[in-house]
């Protein structure tokens, strides 16, 4: 999963990069959906709302948005590697 996420992480970071809101708001769908398959309903509807500011909102919120989704996707990441109780 960690691999999946990173990539569509990395083309996030590079659609900021270039200010391409189209490409933007593709990479989040694309991350949203990737979500919704591991069954991470919270991270879902996280990047929905990010999606939602994608076209509007000015590149350092949207930077600090996805930098906040990053460390939520690694803290499901690490709770994902623990053994079951």
């Amino acid at each position: 999963m960690d691999d999946e996420f990173a990539m569509q992480v990395q083309r996030i970071d590079a659609a900021l990069a270039a200010d391409d809101r189209q490409a933007l708001q593709e990479r989040l769908h694309d991350l949203k959906g990737l979500c919704g398959l591991f069954g991470l309903q919270n991270l879902t509807e996280r990047v929905r709302g990010l999606s939602g500011m994608a076209a509007t909102a000015p590149v350092p919120t949207l930077c600090a948005e996805v930098r906040a989704l990053t460390r939520l996707l690694a803290e499901e990441s690490k709770l994902e590697d623990c053994p079951d109780a």
